[in-house]
């Protein structure tokens, strides 16, 4: 027999349902017993309603984030990109992809022989770069020019220039470097200009934009010269590097350039018919230079040392001090007046200039001495009798002396602005030059002669003749400094 039931109703709202909260809902409905057999009708639903609760949303709380930590994480992600960029452009490198650069290499160079291997790499405590790698050159001195070259933007290093026994020339070129990649850029060559020029050049390309710092190279060069060689001309140009000419005994040269940047140069003893010594950014020191002319530049770098010379002297800087003592050495036969020229700006100009001894041959010199926004401070020690002096000093912003020596005769200026100006004798009777070494002396009397006479200048004359009162001109010229001569 089966028992069927109608669809139950839907529960009826009641007003004793409980809501969510009412104490009355904490008592569960009552228990209704199942339905015995037998009974009739449908079983009554009695208290049917369920307890809901009311389904309230949940704001969620937005935190606020401050600016600061949203620029830590972008900069966070920035420097995150740059590494992985980095490491993709070092790997492309490492792998050699870059395989084409451009070498400057000046037309008139030709090269040959140039490194495929360098040694085996080693390491060179004296240096911070991890690794080095060697090679080497041998030949005969050519017979015109002697060349060293280095151009490029990974060049850079340091020249040693010295010598040693055996007929030969030698040039040692040690490369550091972090990468063998980035040394094996570097063209380490013979070259040749004209015929009868001859020496090594070592050749980088320009750095490439996203290289990182290991992306470099210093170069250790040794140039070796056979001793007591006649080496008719020696050329260096090497950007980058600086530069020590150690003594050179019974090595002469008939024209000898010295050229560099971003680096010093130095020399021992050197002798030369001409010497040029020119850098950037770097010092220039020559212990005793010997040449009938020469020439030294430098820019951002003081320029120092001792020079002899027979015609002409140019020493010129700027932004840097000048420091040195000058002779006159022997008597050329030129017809031309001896010309010395020391100019810097932005420092001090000190100098000594021995002219030759009294007794010698009477010269013509120009001597010009510049200097702004520095102390000048010259002495002429000595100079042959019956010479003529054309002088001319000057500075700016700052003090100005110069002594002369006894043996002058001529016109003086003194000049200066806002500061005295004065023109002192020495001390005591001097002399007379033209009695040096003899036993009977004319006794001439050294006459000193003002003209104008002014707060800010003062013109006169000197001479142990009055002939020879307009033989010679110095002038000595300053701003906002005490400007003094010296009789």
């Amino acid at each position: 027999m089966i028992v069927t039931e109608d669809t139950p109703k839907s529960p009826v709202k009641d007003d004793n349902t409980p809501l969510l909260g009412d104490n009355r809902a904490s008592a569960p409905p009552a228990y209704t017993p199942p339905p015995q057999a037998g009974t009739s009708g449908p079983t009554p639903i009695v208290n049917t309603q369920i307890p809901y609760a009311v389904y309230q949303p949940i704001q969620p709380r937005r935190s606020v984030e401050t600016a600061g930590r949203r620029f830590c994480k972008a900069f966070l992600v920035a420097i995150g990109v740059w590494i992985l960029v980095s490491a993709l452009f070092g790997s492309i490198f490492d792998s050699g992809s870059f395989s084409d650069y451009e070498y400057h290499i000046p037309e008139e160079i030709a090269t040959s022989h140039c490194v495929t291997s360098w040694s085996d790499p080693m390491r060179n405590p004296s240096s911070s770069y991890p690794h080095a790698s060697s090679t080497s050159f041998t030949f005969p001195v050519p017979s015109e020019t002697l060349l060293l070259l280095s151009k490029g933007g990974l060049s850079g290093g340091h020249l040693r220039i010295t010598t040693s026994e055996g007929s030969d020339v030698r040039v040692n070129v040690q490369v550091n470097y972090y990468k063998d990649a980035v040394r094996d850029l570097a063209r380490v060559c013979m070259i040749a200009r004209e015929d009868g020029e001859l020496g090594v050049g070592i050749f980088t390309p320009q750095p490439w934009r996203s290289r990182s710092w290991t992306d470099r190279l210093s170069f250790d060069v040794e140039l070796i010269i056979p001793r007591s060689a006649h080496v008719n001309a020696l050329s260096t140009d090497v950007s980058n590097f600086s530069q020590d000419v150690e003594s050179l005994p019974g090595v002469y040269f008939n024209r000898l350039s010295l050229k560099g940047s971003n680096g010093k140069i130095n020399t021992e003893e050197l002798t030369a018919a001409n010497a040029t010594l020119d850098t950037s950014n770097g010092s220039v020191n020559a212990k005793a230079l010997v040449a009938p002319r020469a020439k030294v530049t430098s820019s951002n770098g003081g320029i120092s040392g001792s020079y002899a010379v027979v015609d002409s002297l140019i020493l010129h800087t700027s932004n840097g001090a000048i420091k040195a003592a000058v002779s006159i050495t022997e008597n050329s036969g030129l017809q031309t007046p001896k010309e010395i020229t020391l100019r810097t700006t932005n420092n001090a100009l000190d100098y000594n200039l021995n002219l030759g001894a009294t007794s010698a041959k009477a010269e013509n010199f120009i001597i010009k001495t510049t200097t702004s926004n520095g102390k000048l401070t010259g002495q002429i020690s000595s100079a042959p009798l019956n010479s003529v002096l054309s002088i001319d000093a000057q500075s700016s912003n700052s003090r100005a002396q110069l002594t002369l020596p006894p043996t002058y005769e001529g016109r003086f200026e003194v000049a200066t602005s806002n500061a005295p100006v004065q023109v002192l004798v020495l001390k005591g009777d001097q002399p007379d030059p033209a009695c040096e070494g003899k036993r009977n002396c004319k006794g001439r009397q050294r006459a000193v002669h003002t003209g104008t006479v002014s707060k800010r200048s003062i013109t006169g004359a000197v001479h142990w003749d009055k002939k020879n009162g307009d033989r010679c001109f110095v002038n000595l010229k300053s701003s906002n400094g005490l400007t003094t001569l010296y009789l």
